[in-house]
């Protein structure tokens, strides 16, 4: 379930970006040498690693309380992501690790907002509408064929009316040398 989870295309990507310390958070800015102080615009007196950010903040204290599964499991900030990652997917059975996937997107999420200014969104417990998004989810995609949605008119390439025709063409613009091609 991890895996068919994961390969949702926005978890995937979160994961694979966090392991890699790719994340957009201020520790990893700062250390790009992007000018930068490197501390968490909600709790200053941390340094943003991306483990601090996905799971470590102050802000997330009741999401960790409700996840409950690894209760006890220090979140050590400074800890590259991918440590901690599998770290939790070593201790996790693998529906519990499916939502801790999708827990870490919503808490991505719910950062973004707070930094933005535009404050913690979904609010309330983010562990139950986690698992009711993730419970959804598995349903949308259940293989037996029930769900499937068929498209009535299927997009193809037709003829042109007669009398016309079709020419296919690409523009494209240099603003430094002041120029436009237009070819087909």
């Amino acid at each position: 379930m991890v895996y068919s989870t994961l390969s949702t295309g926005i978890l995937q990507i979160l994961i694979w970006k966090a392991c890699k310390n790719w994340i957009l958070t201020l520790g990893n800015l700062a250390k790009c040498k992007i000018a930068v102080d490197g501390y968490c615009p909600i709790y200053r007196r941390c340094y943003e690693t991306t483990t601090h950010a996905l799971w470590g903040c102050r802000e997330l204290k009741a999401v960790r309380t409700d996840f409950g599964n690894l209760t006890g499991m220090k979140s050590d900030v400074n800890a590259a992501f991918k440590d901690f990652f599998f770290s939790c997917l070593s201790r996790l059975g693998s529906e519990e690790a499916s939502l801790l996937s999708v827990v870490l997107w919503c808490n991505w999420f719910i950062r973004n907002q707070i930094v933005h200014g535009l404050g913690g969104i979904l609010g309330g417990d983010v562990v139950a509408w986690c698992s009711n998004f993730l419970t959804d989810f598995v349903k949308a995609n259940d293989a037996d064929g029930e769900h499937q949605i068929v498209a009535e008119n299927v997009c193809c390439w037709q003829l042109p009316v007669e009398g016309f025709c079709k020419i296919n063409s690409d523009v494209a613009i240099s603003v430094e040398k002041n120029v436009l091609v237009w070819g087909w």
